[in-house]
């Protein structure tokens, strides 16, 4: 079985996530079997307090260009939450740190592949450039889902 596991639910809301729209496409998932659940990290548990360790080794291999996936994963685990600061390169931003942020949700490869739009239209691509301008050409000629707010 290969498998795609997401961490940090709640992060690329900055790049335009809806994150009502991603629990639609994991129960869409469901529906065709594909999504195989989800699991968190305890903040007192050993994997952890490991993963806060290897973000600030991290940080402070890369101080001028520190994660901020990772760095907001670390806060949750930390138990911190809303607007969370650890890094200038958020400035402007509003951050949502969440519990969810340490959740990881899991599917099957095949499945989620068998849904994406964009694979055939990406498969000889090379460059991340590349990669975005196609993405964005899609964009801009589907139909997309309106995005909704949480509705509780």
């Amino acid at each position: 079985m290969r498998l795609v596991t997401c961490l940090g639910f709640g992060v690329d809301a900055h790049h335009g996530v809806n994150h009502v729209q991603v629990l639609e496409n994991l129960a869409e998932l469901e529906r065709a079997g594909a999504y195989l659940g989800a699991l968190s990290i305890p903040g007192g548990s050993p994997q952890a307090r490991d993963y806060v360790e290897a973000v600030v080794h991290a940080r402070a291999l890369t101080p001028g260009w520190p994660s901020i996936v990772n760095g907001q994963i670390a806060a949750a685990l930390q138990g911190l939450h809303g607007d969370v600061r650890f890094t200038a390169r958020t400035a402007g931003s509003r951050l949502f740190v969440n519990p969810l942020m340490a959740v990881y949700f899991t599917v099957d490869l095949p499945g989620l592949a068998a849904r994406n739009l964009l694979l055939p239209r990406i498969e000889d691509t090379h460059l991340m450039r590349q990669v975005s301008r196609i993405i964005e050409g899609f964009r801009a000629q589907t139909d997309t889902r309106i995005p909704r707010t949480f509705p509780h």
